[in-house]
């Protein structure tokens, strides 16, 4: 890649990350919801993510050890932290958050592994449980809820059951999943942050 083309990057970049902490600010429901696109950005699209092609295209970004990769992410599993009742006595149940006051027994995972954690947990009436990883949230709120796009045609099977629940129980759901994002980003921002540093040390 050549050179300006990764100034680029960094700019785009740098100008996410400025975004994101924009809408942390102050977040409301429509806030969050575009949080959802950057996020879709840095972590996902073309397979990557921003995040990718800056370790990909960047000299001296991604360091040789194993486990000392620059994107990392910090993220504790909080249990019990968020529960809502559904008619058929299920719940929603949300286990992640930020670990920015728990740093003592937070858990540091790769980019990968960050985005198989488990967000959300559905119970239906037949007992069948939905879990929603931080992609399904990512994916979810970006493509379907209004981030990137307004689909709710989605052939994957936890969104077609989703969608057979009463309306006001999938604003329920809905409005649980837009929650669970700001914990999420505020985790990736914190990453951001750290990769930032990094870019600055390159003379980025």
């Amino acid at each position: 890649m050549e050179a300006r083309n990764r100034e680029n990057l960094v700019e785009l970049f740098r100008f996410k990350i400025q975004e994101l902490e924009r809408h942390l600010t102050n977040p409301t429901k429509l806030s969050l919801i575009e949080c959802s696109s950057i996020l879709r950005l840095l972590l996902l699209t073309d397979e990557c993510g921003l995040f990718g092609k800056l370790a990909r295209n960047i000299p001296g970004f991604r360091t040789r050890k194993r486990g000392r990769g620059v994107v990392k992410f910090k993220a504790q599993i909080q249990a019990d932290s968020h529960i809502r009742d559904l008619p058929s006595g299920g719940y929603i149940h949300a286990v992640i958050r930020d670990d920015a006051l728990s740093e003592n027994i937070s858990k540091t995972y790769n980019n990968n592994d960050f985005l198989k954690l488990p967000v959300i947990d559905i119970r239906l009436s037949d007992g069948k449980v939905i879990t929603m990883t931080v992609k399904d949230v990512i994916k979810f709120i970006a493509n379907k809820l209004g981030g990137v796009h307004v689909d709710y045609n989605s052939p994957e099977e936890k969104n077609q059951l989703l969608y057979q629940l009463d309306d006001k129980y999938q604003l329920q759901i809905a409005g649980s999943v837009v929650s669970s994002i700001k914990g999420l980003s505020e985790i990736v921002l914190a990453t951001c942050k750290r990769v930032d540093e990094k870019l600055v040390e390159l003379g980025y």
